[in-house]
């Protein structure tokens, strides 16, 4: 009698189970630590300061009044002239500026800033604090640029 030899191909059930519970305690311990928030927030906020300064460009070239935007290590502001009519003393920018929903244009940062001060102008320029033309690299270091010459918002 001849016997043929069978070899079983594939993993035991005992081999399979094993698996799936090492990859169920990885994806346990080590899933939260790809999904970090923080991550996300700091991205949304970049994208609403973007936002913000582009309004505050348009707000300035369309009411011929300064705007200024004020990053602090909190958070940002943007503030307009007192007067609604007249643009008054340069650059008096102290009132709070308004979203056009009527909230005041304001955002508090998810984690700290580096301060900056930008004032744009009834050109559309971009100048500091000092009230000098001004290219701003890097704001709050969250990769947005603003060119002096144009107020041109970049990310």
């Amino acid at each position: 009698m001849c016997r043929a030899t069978i070899q079983q191909k594939g993993f035991t059930i005992v081999e399979l189970v094993v698996v799936i519970v090492i990859l169920g305690i990885l994806s346990a311990v080590m899933a939260p630590r790809f999904f970090d928030q923080q991550d996300y927030q700091q991205r949304a906020f970049g994208d609403h300061l973007a936002q913000a300064l582009f309004y505050a460009h348009s707000k300035a070239v369309a009411s011929g009044c300064d705007v200024r935007v004020e990053v602090t290590s909190s958070g940002f502001t943007l503030y307009r002239h007192t007067a609604t009519t007249s643009c008054g003393t340069v650059p008096a920018t102290t009132t709070q500026l308004t979203h056009p929903d009527g909230d005041p244009y304001t955002a508090v940062a998810p984690q700290t800033l580096a301060a900056a001060t930008i004032v744009f102008d009834a050109l559309g320029r971009a100048r500091n604090s000092g009230y000098t033309v001004t290219d701003f690299t890097d704001i709050a270091g969250l990769g947005i640029d603003v060119a002096g010459e144009t107020g041109c918002v970049s990310r």
